[in-house]
């Protein structure tokens, strides 16, 4: 009997081994790929949807690289303080002096000098928060002796009617110093605050060019831009793009596709397998985009990297990726970069999510009701001349600051200012600037942006569609 029993235990426990899994590398990917199809695209949202640029035949377009990031060390949070700090006063001075200037202000005072009248200083924003009506603001300025060096001070904005603030914005402003110091708030010093003087814009790069037409650039031209996240698996993630390029390239006659990362990125619970299965991973994609280049004859693909991306740089501003296409028309760059199409495009992109990032920081009073919230994020991020101005940044954004010189707009602003982000798609012009936020793969929205012949602003020649996947 007792036998009997162990018997029947053994048997019920006895181990039964699992059916036979195929392991992912370069080869299975694309054979596990091409039982997968991704939902139709549909268009679900339209900027300037009156003007009728209809683009019949494929017309191949010219595509120059703007802005290079070579970098032989990248170190996160080992620049030295010193070094720090000498950038970002370079960054206030430049700032500085295009704000006295294209307001004819006078030499900006000492920040912790006590003062009876009025005079004129310039700071950057430490810190801002705004509970009710109540707005507390901490600015700092050059850390020089004859300015603040390294003196916190707050501001008292209460006669000010509308204003805008964040961590890390630039500006200028009139006020009397009443002094007080405060070590519960961490200030040495108070300025109460009459008037504020916001940095100018800086030119748009089309109102600078004056080419000659040919005939080839009186065609519409059309752009898409599809962001990852892709989807759950690798396997996915390729079928994706494949069908996402051929939809663009065939059926929407697009002469340019921007793919940003993450291309090979973490999953939701953070699991993480061998560095070399990724690399594999990786590889396999490139192959196939450079595939679909060979199938797409005349199509340029620009590959930008994310932080996201298990086998890119972790660190902020970011290098290219570590990998040669063997088509030339495909062109990888760093992140933020901008790049120039048919010399007469001039587009600016940054993967790191600042609209999500200073959205949770902004404190505004008597906002501008013409902008929804969202597109007057983009526009603090125009008014900084800067592709990731917050600072401190977000935790997740891994800006080393001593290469932060290499986020600034160019001497132009950017003709079109792509910023995917986790927040709801959308195309607006702000600014004289057409933003797009051409939304997630994995939220299942991306953008195409068709851009008319012609002189003038960029943003009153074009319309923008936000693709859903239905």
């Amino acid at each position: 009997f007792f036998d009997l029993k162990m018997a029947i235990k053994l048997e019920s426990t006895q181990f039964v081994p699992p059916h036979q899994t195929q392991m992912l590398n370069k080869d299975t990917l694309g054979q596990i790929s091409q039982s997968t199809r991704i939902p139709t695209p549909q268009p679900k949202l339209k900027f300037q949807a009156i003007l009728d640029l209809p683009v019949n035949q494929f017309v191949p377009r010219s595509v120059e690289c703007l802005t290079t990031l070579q970098i032989d060390t990248l170190r996160y949070m080992y620049d030295p303080m010193e070094k720090k700090r000498e950038v970002i006063n370079e960054r206030l001075s430049r700032i500085g002096n295009l704000i006295k200037q294209h307001h004819q202000l006078p030499d900006f005072s000492k920040l912790t000098e006590v003062s009876q009248d009025d005079r004129v200083y310039l700071g950057i924003v430490q810190s801002c928060n705004q509970v009710g009506t109540a707005v507390t603001c901490t600015v700092d300025g050059l850390w020089t002796p004859d300015v603040s060096y390294g003196y916190n001070v707050g501001l008292k904005l209460d006669d000010v009617p509308s204003y805008s603030l964040f961590p890390g914005k630039i500006f200028a402003f009139k006020g009397r110093n009443i002094g007080g110091n405060r070590p519960d708030s961490g200030t040495n010093a108070t300025i109460i605050v009459s008037e504020i003087y916001e940095a100018p814009l800086l030119p748009h790069a089309a109102t600078q060019r004056n080419i000659k037409m040919e005939e080839d650039n009186e065609q519409p031209t059309r752009v898409a831009f599809i962001s990852g996240p892709f989807g759950a698996d690798q396997p996915r993630t390729m079928k994706q793009i494949e069908e996402l390029v051929t939809f663009v390239y065939h059926k929407r006659k697009a002469s340019v596709v921007v793919l940003s990362g993450p291309f090979v990125a973490a999953m939701a619970d953070g699991k993480v397998d061998d560095q070399m299965m990724y690399d594999d991973q990786f590889d396999a994609l490139t192959e196939k985009v450079s595939a679909l280049v060979e199938a797409c004859k005349g199509l340029k693909v620009i590959v930008i990297p994310s932080l996201k991306d298990l086998v890119a740089e972790y660190v902020f501003p970011q290098p290219m990726y570590d990998v040669d296409f063997d088509n030339n028309a495909i062109l990888g760059l760093g992140n933020p970069s901008s790049f120039l199409i048919n010399k007469d495009i001039t587009i600016g992109i940054c993967t790191n999510d600042i609209l999500q990032h200073i959205a949770g920081t902004l404190v505004e009073v008597q906002a501008d009701q013409s902008l929804a919230r969202i597109p007057r994020v983009a526009r603090e991020v125009i008014r900084s001349h800067n592709y990731y101005p917050l600072m401190p940044a977000h935790h997740d954004a891994q800006v080393d600051y001593t290469l932060c010189q290499h986020c600034d707009f160019q001497s132009t602003t950017p003709d079109i200012l792509i910023l995917p982000s986790f927040l709801p798609a959308f195309a607006q012009k702000v600014e004289g600037t057409l933003v797009i936020n051409p939304g997630l793969i994995r939220k299942h929205n991306f953008a195409e942006v068709t851009v008319g012949a012609g002189q003038g602003l960029v943003a009153d020649r074009a319309t923008v569609e936000i693709f859903k996947l239905m």
